[in-house]
């Protein structure tokens, strides 16, 4: 019994580090299938999931990406060109080749769209800091951003404003994810797609919301072969990773770390999920929490050790 309840906890808290927010929150009807609900359909209703969520989409009147932008090609690139160069050493001499490979990292590893490298290096030539537009970019590919949100983050910092206190202003503006509560037969359906799994659905119900677009059209881009970070270009969203971050922990050490941390399993899970984003430490993170900071001071410390 102890072994099957651990089992169930260990696909329970993926599911929850696949919605970013690591809370215990999830779609009703991925808890069925996962613990032994409903049977999936036959293969031969796959094609009726796809029609229906094309019918959806067409009759969403949306011909483009809502606040987005149009007439784009999936392009991504590292390249910096000679003047860009210039200006961020002379923005930094001392720390030129510091702030390079960063910025050559993180469009790597944050895999950028070139549109919104463009637009970083715009605040570049308008003398902002590459730090600060490292920082702002990384932390709003996080909570899927709008591209348009980097230079009031920037321009805040530029002003004198303290990481923490601009992350919290943001989140304060920005609530935090909900999954919609999607009916099940329409899930079970849309599941038996070849190239979609409950991480597709996760993602393109937070872009569908951050969007403000029928959840439907996003997902028919993705049926269509469309990259996530060329969805999330066209709507103006910051994000160009093609999956969730998984964290994945057996119910004893989640209790273990709880017992050892004197926190809740709900803080374990944030901790844990915030070291995995982080690149930190379990033991690290959750010490802070523990300390009593919050998850905007903890990101702040991260960016400015990686970025500063």
């Amino acid at each position: 019994m102890k072994k099957l309840r651990n089992s169930k906890i260990l696909v329970f808290i993926i599911i929850a580090a696949l919605l970013l927010q690591a809370g215990y929150i999830g779609y009703s009807m991925l808890g069925e299938n996962l613990f032994g609900g409903k049977t999936p359909i036959s293969e031969n209703a796959a094609p009726d999931a796809r029609n229906q969520i094309s019918n959806e989409a067409g009759a969403s009147g949306v011909d483009k990406a809502s606040g987005g932008y149009s007439n784009l090609k999936d392009e991504t690139t590292i390249e910096i060109s000679p003047d860009i160069l210039a200006l961020i050493k002379k923005a930094d001499p001392d720390n030129y080749s510091k702030n390079i490979e960063n910025y050559k990292t993180l469009l790597k590893q944050l895999n950028v769209h070139i549109t919104f490298k463009n637009e970083m290096e715009r605040l570049v030539i308008s003398n902002y800091k590459l730090p600060d537009i490292l920082t702002a970019y990384a932390f709003l590919n996080d909570c899927y951003g709008r591209m348009t949100d980097i230079e009031p983050l920037v321009k805040a910092r530029s002003e004198g404003g303290k990481w923490p206190d601009i992350f919290k202003e943001y989140n304060v503006k920005n609530p935090e994810f909900v999954p919609s509560n999607f009916d099940s037969e329409y899930l079970e359906k849309l599941l038996q797609n070849p190239g979609l799994d409950q991480d597709a659905v996760m993602i393109a119900d937070r872009i569908s919301q951050k969007a403000k677009v029928k959840f439907a059209e996003v997902i028919n881009k993705k049926l269509e072969g469309s990259t996530w970070r060329f969805i999330n270009a066209q709507y103006g969203i910051v994000n160009g990773q093609e999956s969730s971050p998984h964290l994945s922990v057996t119910g004893d050490q989640l209790v273990k770390y709880a017992n050892k941390w004197k926190l809740t399993e709900k803080q374990v899970i944030e901790g844990m999920t915030m070291a995995n984003k982080l690149g930190k430490t379990e033991d690290y993170i959750l010490s802070l929490v523990k300390q009593g900071q919050t998850k905007e001071e903890i990101y702040s410390f991260a960016y400015q050790e990686k970025y500063y």
